[in-house]
């Protein structure tokens, strides 16, 4: 299997279903992953990130800005999910998108 045994960083919300199952199905994969939970904004970013040497990052509901050198010390490729779109990005995307009354809203 490809992702066997490749290095991921994981960096996820610490009370959300889908972090769980996202840490789950890398599991089934059997990647190597480093999971670091973003609790909330204002928070310096933990030198466990900014050590970090791998394959793959994934970022879902994190509240850090991951800069370039972080980003780079992914050989294969780093992703984002993050539900924002151009109109509503940024940290609380969702509820500006309710606020303003979205016809459409999402990835």
């Amino acid at each position: 299997m490809y992702l066997k045994n490749k290095k991921c960083l994981f960096i996820g919300h610490p009370c959300c279903d889908f972090t769980n199952e996202c840490l789950d199905i890398l599991d089934t994969f059997e990647m190597n992953v480093t999971c670091v939970f973003s609790k909330r904004e204002n928070l310096s970013i933990p030198k466990r990130i900014l050590n970090w040497q791998g394959d793959f990052i994934f970022s879902y509901r994190n509240f850090w800005l991951l800069n370039k050198a972080v980003l780079s010390s992914a050989k294969i490729m780093a992703i984002n999910f993050h539900p924002g779109t151009p109109n509503f990005a940024g940290s609380g995307s969702f509820s500006w998108a309710v606020y303003e009354n979205a016809d459409k809203f999402g990835v």
